[in-house]
């Protein structure tokens, strides 16, 4: 979520489902709408296999890639289908133009290194790399989230387990 926030802004609308009954989701679906049309959904699940990818679609084509993987990205143009393998690197200005430096580190790496940049600032050694106001931009969103909550649909369920489902949900389970 922090990245589609980064990525596209605040949503204008969203439908958000889950499978909660009286607890904790297991999975849930939530269905985005941004400024200029920009669409999207986000599935999670606790206990089926995802494909944790990132995938944009456009008129004629696409572009996706797997989370942690943005060296190697699929490329959908028209129906053909393109990898690009590559080691992502960070650029700088080295005088003469920009010029590439070492490989960007991994994402345990990167999430080590936010830690550390929260300790400098503690310590009043270091500024705040990100501020908490992008942290509370997700967060906001996933309590918007849970008060707008729908229930996902369970087709495997009887009619018998829907209607327990439903009392569940609705608090009622007496």
């Amino acid at each position: 979520l922090d990245l589609l926030l980064w990525w596209f802004g605040e949503p204008q609308s969203f439908t958000y489902l889950d499978d909660a009954a009286g607890g904790l989701e297991a999975n849930c679906s939530l269905h985005l709408r941004f400024a200029g049309g920009a669409a999207g959904q986000v599935r999670l699940s606790r206990d089926w296999l995802t494909r944790n990818l990132f995938r944009l679609n456009f008129e004629r084509g696409a572009v996706s890639w797997q989370v942690g993987q943005a060296g190697q990205v699929t490329l959908q143009i028209n129906g053909v289908t393109t990898v690009l393998d590559s080691d992502v690197q960070p650029l700088r200005d080295d005088g003469l133009g920009l010029a590439a430096q070492a490989p960007v580190e991994g994402s345990p790496q990167a999430f080590i290194r936010q830690l550390l940049n929260v300790v400098d600032v503690l310590r009043g050694t270091g500024e705040l790399h990100i501020p908490a106001s992008e942290g509370l931009r997700s967060l906001r969103l996933i309590e918007a989230c849970y008060r707008a909550r729908q229930p996902l649909d369970l087709p495997w369920l009887s009619p018998a387990e829907k209607a327990g489902l439903a009392r569940l949900q609705t608090g009622d389970a007496a």
